[in-house]
């Protein structure tokens, strides 16, 4: 990794929203990509797809509900030697509930 490369983490990024986030700051000069999602084959296609767009990422499974997914994540990150996050783009979609 260059060390003037910033890293930048964006949530439920393997499609949609998430993924134009992703790409968009992957084209950015100096910016790495970290993908995450919820479903690691979603997330592994994500990451080839940017590759094929000549964005450099990363991908790490990661489902900011859970405790101890947050926790895996972080202990991947400092184990990566990725270095300090320049940037994370939280990417939440949220569901309407009606009541019955």
């Amino acid at each position: 990794m260059n060390m003037q490369q910033k890293i930048a983490v964006v949530t439920g990024s393997s499609k949609g929203l998430g993924y134009a986030i992703a790409r968009k700051l992957g084209q950015t000069e100096g910016i790495r990509v970290v993908v995450t999602s919820r479903n690691e084959q979603q997330g592994l296609t994500a990451q080839e797809r940017l590759a094929t767009e000549g964005v450099e990422a990363d991908y790490q499974t990661l489902d900011v509900a859970s405790d101890e997914s947050v926790e895996q994540f972080t202990t991947w990150h400092h184990c990566t030697g990725l270095g300090k996050l320049y940037s994370k783009a939280r990417n939440v979609a949220q569901k309407a509930f009606q009541a019955g």
